[in-house]
């Protein structure tokens, strides 16, 4: 045994013999602070990796690469100052590894320059660092922030999803990479809503939910995610068509050091979370083939086990063994080169651009096999697979390493329902319309009508010579059907609506409505209220003094209204036209329990900007009319006056239009409903007071016309 470890030591130093020392910087936290436990994992992979390159004889077999360790305590002054530290001593460096934060990246990927120094981080993920003007010697093994919008975006074309809820806070890396999904969302036509914040995340939530999105991307930290997820399970936006996308660098378990600072309970947010998706980079590959370190992941992972403090891995660790792996693959390629004109990597000085743009030029032409997974570089940005997961209940299941591999694994992801959650609502819209089958009811109700009134025009007419029927003043009766007539005619025009013309036909209907109706109005009441006032002038007169008022006089006062009416529906045109508006109900969950679907109502009205005050108007001097009427009709309840046969049914007659004229105005301006129902109201109040007060004035003339007695 004693013999066999002096041959290993004596072919360890003879294989040493002769080699060139170089040396390579790395700068990682690994004290005084939380990130410190990462650090030393870091340091741990890079010294397993550089073991095995000085072992390797393919690869530097002329140098033994060596790592000067520094520690920048995750924060950016201490990583330049470990920089300049570097840069200070007496053995000079090719470049560094780390830091691991962006903002200690940033720091020194803008000095290494000067000193023709690259750098190689694996964990810097800002989109800044991918700005080559700036840091244009900056590598990174892990991929940038913005690189998984891409697979993001695939994942929404895979699922069939077409909108998404963005929550982000508002700083420069969350917002920088919600442009970028932006931009990604609008080449492919998935529509977005963006909801930023500075402070209060949670109202952002509750938009979300007014807005019925259903897919949600959080670009938080965990300590604003833990309210965002808390808010979500009280507005019930989880479960059955609801899918969160969360950063994977949170961790497995990260609301357990946030649970603190919320009301809700542990199991409330995993089960808001169950079913959510996570993206991350691929740190550790699932081939089990042996790599370019010449070990096989798996082996990688024991060795690593075996020698590490703590005795845990972190995924990140791996990018550190393939990050130092790549500064000696690039080296190797380097001093091949420079051979070839006698020289080597030992005439590196920090003003040689010639050696720092071979090697930049090697590192960038890089690909190989590693730990990670497959290594290649553009533009300093490494390119590499993306695992997606899922959380299931309280564990994570990994789904594939590629987006577009994702329908293949359809079945392991988890599905609320049994099918794959929608992006948003559907809005079914469906227009509200006067039902056909009802307005072709009402209309042969209202040719009956008019029927009817022109026979009982016929009848006045012809019979005009007749005592009785001369007596109950014939033309005023004549100018009442007329105005029964217009009353029937406007049931009808009421009726067309966009269910069966179209939107300048709808405009042209409602102003002949409003004018028919108003004239049918006048005209009916009117007779009906001047044949009243000459009773009652006649009543309150007396009858020991003769009053004669011919039908002369009550037509001025039927002239004199519709002056009225055709003036205050001039200025109406003139001044607030008609015009066709569309009004749309809120969403409404559908009949069918459908989650997934919401109902929206359309209905095409009329539209005045100033309609209730020309309305008010219109109505209040009618009601007054009206009004006006009924207490003529009251003072005249008992009269019996023989030359005015019909007396008694005229007080009638005005009472039923003045009850149902008011129910009828109250309920078209007052009442929200469908068009059909509204309809249906409208038209049996018309067809109720214009048919009775037909049948009032007409129907005893008709039924003693053969013994021209009038009861």
């Amino acid at each position: 045994m004693a013999i066999h470890i002096i041959l290993l030591l004596t072919v360890a130093v003879v294989s040493s013999y002769g080699k060139e020392d170089i040396y390579l910087g790395c700068i990682y936290p690994t004290s005084n602070n939380f990130a410190a436990i990462r650090g030393q994992g870091y340091a741990t992979a890079v010294k397993i990796a550089a073991k095995l390159i000085n072992q390797r004889d393919d690869i530097l077999p002329d140098y033994n690469l060596k790592i000067l360790f520094k520690d920048s305590q995750l924060a950016s002054r201490y990583a330049v100052k470990s920089l300049v530290e570097l840069i200070s001593e007496k053995k000079q460096i090719f470049g560094f590894l780390g830091p691991v934060s962006s903002s200690c990246c940033e720091g020194t990927a803008a000095v290494a320059p000067f000193w023709n120094l690259i750098q190689i981080s694996n964990g810097c993920t800002s989109v800044s660092l991918g700005n080559n003007k700036l840091y244009p010697l900056f590598y990174r093994m892990t991929l940038n922030d913005t690189s998984y919008n891409g697979v993001l975006v695939d994942i929404f074309q895979k699922m069939n999803w077409t909108s998404a809820g963005v929550i982000n806070y508002q700083d420069f890396t969350f917002t920088s990479i919600t442009e970028d999904l932006v931009a990604q969302f609008k080449k492919v036509g998935i529509d977005y809503d963006i909801q930023s914040f500075a402070i209060d995340p949670v109202a952002r939530v509750d938009k979300l939910k007014d807005a019925d999105t259903r897919i949600y991307v959080l670009y938080v930290y965990p300590a604003q995610a833990i309210r965002i997820i808390c808010r979500a399970y009280e507005l019930n936006m989880f479960g059955p068509g609801h899918v969160w996308f969360l950063p994977e660098w949170y961790g497995s378990l990260w609301y357990d050091n946030e649970i603190h600072a919320v009301n809700c309970s542990r199991n409330q947010i995993r089960q808001t979370l169950d079913g959510s998706f996570g993206l991350q980079q691929v740190f550790l590959s699932s081939d089990n083939l042996t790599t370019i370190s010449g070990l096989t992941p798996q082996q990688y992972v024991d060795q690593y086990l075996a020698i590490s403090p703590s005795k845990q891995i972190r995924d990140e660790n791996t990018l550190s063994f393939d990050s130092l792996w790549a500064f000696a693959l690039a080296l190797n390629r380097t001093d091949a080169i420079l051979r070839e004109t006698n020289e080597n990597l030992t005439q590196f000085t920090y003003n040689d651009t010639r050696i720092r743009n071979l090697l930049y030029s090697s590192l960038s032409n890089l690909t190989f096999d590693g730990i990670s997974g497959r290594v290649a570089f553009v533009d300093g940005d490494r390119t590499g697979d993306i695992e997606i997961s899922q959380y299931q209940g309280n564990k994570r299941i990994t789904l594939c390493s590629d987006a577009v591999h994702l329908n293949k694994r359809i079945s392991s992801v988890k599905l609320n329902c049994g099918k794959v959650p929608v992006g948003a609502i559907t809005v079914v819209v469906y227009s509200l319309t006067v039902s056909i089958p009802v307005f072709i009811v009402f209309t042969t109700l209202s040719f009956i009508g008019i029927l009817s009134a022109m026979y009982f025009l016929y009848f006045n007419t012809s019979n005009r010579h007749i005592r009785a029927i001369k007596m109950s003043s014939p033309n005023m009766n004549n100018i009442l059907v007329l105005g029964c007539i217009l009353c029937y005619a406007s049931l009808i025009i009421y009726g067309l609506d966009a269910g069966l013309v179209d939107s300048q036909a709808i405009s042209h209907s409602c102003i002949a409505y409003g004018w028919i109706l108003c004239f049918g109005f006048t005209l009916s009441f009117g007779s009906l209220f001047s044949k009243t006032w000459r009773v009652y002038r006649i009543y309150s007169t007396g009858y020991k003094k003769k009053i004669i008022i011919r039908d002369k006089r009550l037509l001025l006062w039927i002239i004199v209204l519709a002056i009225i009416d055709t003036c205050l529906l001039l200025l109406w045109m003139y001044l607030d036209p008609v015009t066709v508006k569309i009004v749309e109900s809120q969403p409404k969950t559908n009949p069918f329990e459908n989650p997934d679907m919401r109902i929206r109502y359309k209905t095409v009205i009329c539209y005045n900007s100033q309609k209730a005050i020309w309305l008010g108007i219109i109505y209040g001097y009618k009601f007054l009319f009206l009004l006006f009427g009924a207490f003529l009709a009251w003072e005249t309840r008992n009269v019996h006056i023989r030359e005015l046969n019909d007396s008694r049914y005229i007080g009638m007659s005005v009472y039923n239009v003045f009850v149902i004229s008011a129910i009828g105005a109250l309920l078209n301006e007052f009442v929200v409903a469908t068009p059909t129902v509204k309809y249906v109201m409208i038209a049996i109040l018309t067809l109720l007071g214009t048919t009775i007060t037909l049948c009032l004035v007409f129907v005893p003339k008709v039924n003693s016309n053969s013994s021209l007695f009038i009861i």
